[in-house]
């Protein structure tokens, strides 16, 4: 598609330059060839993130015990614990160019960690190879 879901406007982004380049090596390995000029199918992408924030509630139980007319006591601490994750998802859709219309669809799901933000294309690669391992032959 022109321009992809990942691009900038009219500007190809870096994202999916990357995404090309790891989708055709997938459709390649597959039998399946690149042609821009005259394509039996368009392929389209899709980059989603999303914040997670999670609560949970951690407690303790503090006792202690006395000898005298008082007897044991107790009390019970709780505090919240916040975690904040990123979770991204990657689409790879297959269009038909002659009726516009979806005709495949794959897609991976993960929590977004410094390491693949560190290491993107690798990242990329991992995951597109995961989404067409689903990909009907």
């Amino acid at each position: 598609m022109n321009p992809l879901g990942t691009d900038r406007g009219n500007v190809r982004s870096l994202l999916s330059t990357q995404l090309i380049t790891a989708t055709s090596r997938e459709l390649e390995l597959r039998g399946i060839r690149r042609d821009d000029t005259d394509p039996d199918v368009r392929i389209n992408f899709s980059v989603v993130t999303q914040e997670q924030i999670r609560t949970r509630q951690s407690s303790a139980s503090v006792g202690m015990h006395r000898t005298g007319r008082y007897g044991t006591w107790g009390g019970h601490v709780s505090s919240p614990t916040i975690d904040q994750t990123t979770e991204g998802r990657i689409s790879i859709d297959m269009i038909d160019p002659n009726r516009m219309q979806l005709i495949w669809e794959g897609a991976a799901l993960s929590r977004v960690t410094d390491n693949i933000r560190q290491n993107q294309q690798e990242a990329i690669d991992f995951f597109v190879a995961q989404i067409f391992s689903e990909f009907p032959l």
